[in-house]
């Protein structure tokens, strides 16, 4: 087997790794950077290259990309820190969630500011636990991070703390 990315491929990754650099120069490096690096602006920037939605259907708005592409810059992004966390949920399970099931209104309503990288998506997810987010036994907790918050009730939310725009929750 080659597993030598071709010409075209190894541009995409020169033109990720820039972009990426470029990124954490501005608005700087982040561990995780899917989850904790959080920037609006820097969501819009890969927006505008077509890396949000890349690999989703043409219909769609999407750039109808093959999954390697999107693999080779996200392996960019998430290698030097870059700050992708605004725009990864909704690249990666909301986007496709809603136009695979949605409604041609939700279609309509949210893919295109998903792809323009202005909104931000989160997930909360619920564990069986009987409390409830809102109890009063049930404090909030900040990460020590303090870049995600939760509830102490074995229910946890996945979206920058204080940022979120849209959240789905699993129960």
């Amino acid at each position: 087997m080659d597993f030598e990315l071709s010409p075209e491929l190894q541009e995409l990754q020169l033109r990720a790794r820039k972009v990426a650099a470029e990124g954490v120069a501005e608005f700087g490096r982040f561990n995780d950077s899917w989850i904790n690096g959080f920037s609006k602006e820097f969501s819009q920037t890969i927006a505008s290259h077509g890396w949000v939605g890349m690999t989703w259907p043409e219909e769609f708005g999407g750039g109808g990309r093959p999954n390697i592409e999107r693999v080779i810059m996200a392996e960019e992004m998430i290698g030097s820190g870059a700050p992708i966390a605004a725009s990864w949920f909704a690249d990666r399970q909301f986007g496709p969630s809603i136009f695979t099931y949605g409604t041609a209104d939700q279609q309509a309503e949210y893919l295109p500011d998903m792809l323009a990288g202005k909104t931000t998506w989160g997930i909360g997810m619920s564990e069986p636990t009987g409390a409830e987010p809102s109890s009063p036994a049930s404090p909030s907790v900040v990460s020590p991070s303090r870049s995600s918050s939760a509830r102490n009730s074995g229910k946890f939310f996945i979206a920058p703390r204080g940022r979120r725009g849209q959240v789905s929750r699993l129960n």
